[in-house]
């Protein structure tokens, strides 16, 4: 039997040139110099430090009487009595309002507008994420919920967020990450 010879792997696309090899100065585009700058030596005690200490994980457990004693700071609150600071998810069945809701007091919030009509609020930011919206979906419940509004700047909206990576405990308010691999709680 002989061998037939095979068309090529993707019909209707054009074969494209080998790739030359990367130079001293990294890979090349003949039109527009180095791909990419040249990537210093990785120094993962460097990058470590400038982290800081990673901090101990949180303590999810306590004693009764110990916890009985403890004093907590009031709450802050997005919205007085409904929203309180921090991370708020809604839950229902569909169809019921939930991202409506959501997207009304992100603006209230943001804006610092009156939330469901008649609660104050002060305005702070808000990160709305829409995880199972379009922006241009977005877009159009926004321009129905402004009313011809203008969009407070403080609001981010989001379709995708990523997760985040394994061993993550917490992230500080300048940005740093401390991390703790599953082996060592």
């Amino acid at each position: 039997m002989t061998a037939q010879p095979r068309g090529p792997a993707h019909p209707g696309r054009t074969p494209r040139a080998p790739h030359s090899s990367p130079g001293p100065n990294g890979p090349q585009n003949g039109s527009q110099g180095p791909l990419s700058a040249a990537v210093p030596p990785r120094r993962p005690d460097a990058a470590r430090a400038a982290l800081g200490p990673v901090p101990d994980p949180p303590r999810t457990s306590w004693g009764a009487l110990e916890l009985m004693s403890m004093s907590f700071p009031e709450p802050r609150w997005a919205v007085p009595g409904v929203i309180c600071e921090g991370v708020t998810l809604l839950a229902g069945p569909p169809k019921v309002g939930k991202s409506w809701l959501a997207l009304g007091l992100a603006l209230d919030i943001a804006a610092g507008w009156a939330a469901l009509g008649s609660i104050p609020v002060e305005p702070g930011p808000v990160l709305y994420l829409a995880l199972e919206d379009t922006a241009r979906r977005l877009q159009s419940r926004m321009r129905t919920v402004l009313a011809g509004r203008e969009a407070p700047a403080g609001l981010t909206l989001a379709i995708s967020c990523p997760p985040l990576p394994p061993g993550v405990t917490r992230r500080s308010s300048n940005g740093s990450t401390g991390t703790r691999t599953p082996g060592s709680w």
